[in-house]
Formats: structure tokens, C-alpha cells, sequence
């Protein structure tokens, strides 16, 4: 018999311009135009080198500001501090605008009975 448990799954950043699916690694992620970063957004200046970091710690996400020059905003609220994100949350870096999307990730477990 198979049963599918969800678990927390893979995280997104959906640029809401162009539509373009980011994903986010785990459990540290960059987010800037230098090419270090995980996430690389080389073509827009509002963009700092070092802009922002993604943390996945157990189930959850937080964002960082990494002293960027235009800030990092999580649902319009400028990020100070490590600031805990979910699936449906606006993260705006520099002038662009991501939806943060959390696809749940299904797994199959095969229960087995054995007799003896």
C-alpha cells in the first residue's frame, strides 16, 4: 500500500514581471548581481552585488538584508533583521518584485508486512 505524506517542499522566488521560476537552495541562499551569489541578477542596478540571503532552517524561511543599497521589503515592510517568509509573500529586492512560492513535495512511502 502506497501512502504520500507531504513535506515541506521545494522554495521559489516567481519574478511577477517575467514570470521567471527561481529556485532557492538550501539552506543558504545569496541573492545579488555579484556572480557568487546562489541567485544572480546580473541586469538591473538596483540590485546590490550582496543584496539579500534566503535561510531555510528546519521547516522554515527567513530573509536577510544584506546591507543592500535599495533594501529588502517582505510584503511592503522594509527587512531589518532576519524576517520570517511563507508561501504567498511579496519579497521586493532593489526594483524587482518576487512572489515567494513553496511547492509542497510529495513523497511515496511502501508499507510493507512481514510474518514471522
Amino acid at each position: 500500500m502506497d501512502n504520500e505524506i507531504n513535506t515541506s517542499g521545494a522554495a521559489f522566488l516567481l519574478d511577477l514581471e517575467s514570470q521567471r521560476k527561481i529556485p532557492v537552495v538550501i539552506p543558504v541562499c545569496r541573492v545579488g548581481r555579484d556572480i557568487e551569489n546562489d541567485i544572480v541578477l546580473a541586469d538591473d542596478t538596483s540590485i546590490s552585488r550582496f543584496h539579500s540571503v534566503i535561510k531555510r532552517t528546519n521547516d522554515e524561511y527567513s530573509v536577510e538584508d544584506a546591507e543592500s543599497r535599495n533594501g529588502t521589503f517582505v510584503n511592503g515592510t522594509k527587512v531589518t533583521g532576519p524576517v520570517k517568509v511563507v508561501d504567498g509573500d511579496t519579497l521586493k529586492l532593489g526594483n524587482i518584485t518576487f512572489w515567494f512560492v513553496i511547492e509542497a513535495e510529495t513523497e511515496s512511502i511502501v508499507a510493507s508486512t512481514s510474518s514471522g
